[in-house]
């Protein structure tokens, strides 16, 4: 009988997380925690100093105003959205310089220690109450969850191209967060998808999955906002990612046309890649569990230069594990890279790759058969497995990625991306397929050998930003993407081999040669979809 697992909990891990190098905070847009740059005695809010802050989006002038000042600043997601800054020119000391920066906004300062302040509306200042400090940071994508703590998100761009808060997203949406992944352990996308609610995991054998929403099968995936190709029937690396570099999951339901294109009406599964730190910071972890469970990551990022307008982070990931099935074994590989470089104050540059590939062995390819031919139990033990001991699905996943984004004065930003993505799938399968025989025993073995490729490449560029109209403001998102996705694939012949006894098979069967291959299968998927979306507050 197997011992129960031994999984390490994060602070007891085989190579436990390294605490010399959790150093990393996020430079935040709305909610944002900036360190004091030196320890001083006297009160950093009277320095007086010389500012020069132009008049730009309220989030990019808070945080020009605290890395200056030194004074840590807290703020809600909401209250900066769409507000645009007076500018500041001339010497002042730090409050002075933050009443100028507000004025108009209809927010004012609050301060909860000379080096610690807060924003709220100037009518509930009398009631104001001071925030937990959150680290937090918002893109173009929304907000990264990495570092909030949180199971909730902040905002999110994937339904409208919109930075909206869940609420405001007409759609229903569902994010599992990197500290939701992180606290159970969810390290590849199937167990996600377990603590996804209103999305359903089906099981098509031991190593793969569907899933669905709505009563449909999901099949529109995306990365980073960017669609990739599914056809339904072959998984190609979409259902095999390994959260390792990944910094959340976001789940919206219903048709998602607005942003796509084409798609089914379940829902859209969109994975947001995990971006680099302000500060060095890095973990490595180490596990093991029963059934010769073993795996490990690595992930670290940083700076690369003195001033901090360079910053990368590499992870990867390496699973090792045997199953309670006989002759069944998974390995995973996954690595990931990221380049960040801040080509001004309002320019970024982003260049990234990563890899994924699974390799199971022992796939099952479909279920165990309960009844034998005179309609009895087949009584077979748990760790019975129909499959032959070299039927595998192998899946692989690459990409490589770049985008610019800018940010205008007014409170307009901008982002232009490219992505180019494989997906693969090569498929040796063989199982017991037939009722076995009660007298004997005999059974059939069907076989088949497949292969799948598709390549994506994806070109989005779009704008968003606010105006004002009748008396109020607004939020208007305009673009244009363009995705070509192509499908190639071959199914060789299709073979049924004899078992001499269903209760002792042990998966020991030589593997068929399939010949040439006896069907193709070529698609090509073009979408040009202009997008247009209009939100007011």
């Amino acid at each position: 009988m197997p011992y129960p697992p031994r999984r390490f909990s994060p602070k007891q891990r085989l190579g436990a997380r390294f605490r010399p190098l959790l150093l990393a905070s996020a430079i935040g847009c709305v909610l944002a925690e900036i360190p004091s740059v030196q320890a001083q005695q006297e009160t950093t809010a009277e320095q007086q100093r010389n500012w020069n802050i132009p008049a730009q989006s309220l989030s990019a002038a808070l945080v020009s105003w605290s890395q200056i000042s030194g004074v840590q600043l807290f703020a809600d997601t909401g209250l900066t959205r769409n507000l645009v800054s007076t500018a500041v020119s001339g010497r002042y000391d730090a409050a002075e310089a933050l009443t100028l920066l507000l004025s108009g906004t209809g927010l004012s300062a609050h301060f909860l220690a000379p080096d610690r302040v807060t924003l709220v509306k100037s009518v509930e200042q009398q009631g104001a109450m001071a925030l937990d400090a959150m680290r937090i940071e918002d893109n173009s994508l929304g907000t990264i969850t990495e570092q909030t703590k949180s199971y909730t998100p902040g905002t999110i761009a994937s339904a409208t191209r919109l930075v909206l808060t869940p609420r405001e997203t007409p759609q229903t949406v569902t994010v599992v967060t990197r500290q939701h992944m992180d606290d159970f352990n969810l390290t590849d996308i199937d167990k996600v998808i377990e603590h996804t609610p209103g999305v359903t995991l089906q099981r098509l054998s031991n190593f793969r999955s569907l899933y669905y929403a709505r009563g449909y099968q999901i099949s529109n995936f995306q990365y980073d906002g960017i669609p990739t190709f599914d056809d339904n029937v072959n998984s190609m690396g979409q259902t095999s990612s390994d959260m390792i570099q990944y910094d959340r999951v976001e789940v919206i339901k219903g048709a998602s046309g607005l942003t796509t294109g084409a798609g089914s009406p379940g829902a859209t599964l969109n994975m947001v890649r995990k971006k680099p730190t302000h500060e060095f910071s890095g973990h490595a972890t180490a596990e093991m569990g029963r059934w010769d469970n073993y795996r490990t990551e690595w992930d670290i990022g940083g700076p690369l230069n003195t001033s901090g307008s360079v910053r990368g982070r590499v992870a990867a990931a390496f699973q090792d594990k045997q199953s309670f099935q006989d002759h069944a074994k998974e390995q995973t590989r996954a690595a990931y890279g990221i380049l960040e470089v801040d080509l001004s104050p309002q320019t970024l540059w982003t260049l990234g790759g990563n890899y994924d590939k699974r390799t199971p062995n022992g796939d099952m390819w479909g279920g165990i058969r309960l009844m034998d031919s005179h309609n009895n139990e087949t009584n077979v033990p748990r760790s019975y497995n129909p499959g032959a001991s070299w039927s595998y699905n192998e899946e692989f996943s690459h990409a490589f990625f770049t985008q610019l984004d800018h940010e205008f004065d007014n409170g307009w930003n901008s982002r232009l991306y490219f992505t180019f993505q494989r997906n693969a799938y090569i498929g040796k399968l063989g199982s017991l397929s037939d009722t076995p025989d009660a007298d004997d025993g005999s059974t059939t073995l069907q076989t088949g050998y497949y292969r799948y490729k598709t390549r994506t490449h994806a070109l989005e560029g779009y704008a968003r930003g606010p105006f004002e109209l009748f008396g109020r403001t607004h939020e208007l998102a305009v673009g244009v993407s363009g995705y070509r996705n192509h499908l190639k694939g071959k199914g060789h012949r299709y073979l049924i081999l004899p078992v001499d006894n269903f209760w002792e098979w042990d998966g020991d069967i030589q593997r068929p040669d399939w010949g040439g291959s006896t069907q193709e299968e070529r698609r090509t998927l073009t979408s040009v979809p202009i997008m247009l979306a209009l939100a007011s507050p």
